[in-house]
């Protein structure tokens, strides 16, 4: 389902019922929604370009670009970015805990994954958070990568890769 179809959805159910949608033209807002799921705040507006299968988790503080595509089973954590034109495979979780959530759950602060545009995350891949990766990236299956590293453009890691901590790769 798209966020498009979210925002169609609560559009006609909110007319139906007599009433406005609220964000509706609000400062110039466009959409009858602002996009949510899982309970979570997602930044942006509903579109057609982002697709979410049944079973994809979402955190807070999750920004998704224009014709992101995440397949089913896919948990993506909080304060987690994803570029434009990208693929999220199966079963992949991006922006895995760090150490410290598990000692201090309540105060934690998750650090920023960053995916750039254009990548391809094939399925079962684990990405944690405190990670940068440029354009076009591209994973094989069940790839791990570990915080504190930077990865940089157009750049492929291989099938069952395990990337540890503080790793930094340039482009190509």
């Amino acid at each position: 389902m798209s966020t498009e179809e979210i925002n169609t959805i609560v559009h006609d159910f909110t007319i139906s019922q007599g009433a406005i949608p609220a964000p509706l033209n609000f400062q110039g807002y466009p959409k009858s929604v602002c996009t949510s799921l899982n309970d979570e705040v997602c930044h942006g507006i509903p579109s057609e370009d982002v697709i979410l299968e049944d079973g994809v988790f979402v955190g807070k503080d999750v920004i998704l670009g224009d014709n992101v595509y995440i397949e089913r089973g896919t948990i993506i954590h909080d304060n987690v970015e994803i570029g434009a034109n990208t693929f999220i495979g199966a079963n992949s979780i991006l922006g895995e805990h760090l150490a410290g959530y598990y000692k201090d759950r309540e105060n934690f602060k998750q650090p920023k994954l960053s995916i750039g545009e254009g990548s391809l995350i094939r399925s079962g891949a684990i990405i944690y958070g405190d990670v940068k990766i440029g354009k076009e990236f591209q994973t094989g299956h069940r790839v791990t990568i570990r915080e504190n590293t930077m990865i940089g453009d157009f750049v492929r890691i291989g099938t069952n890769s395990d990337i540890q901590d503080g790793v930094r790769i340039g482009n190509h």
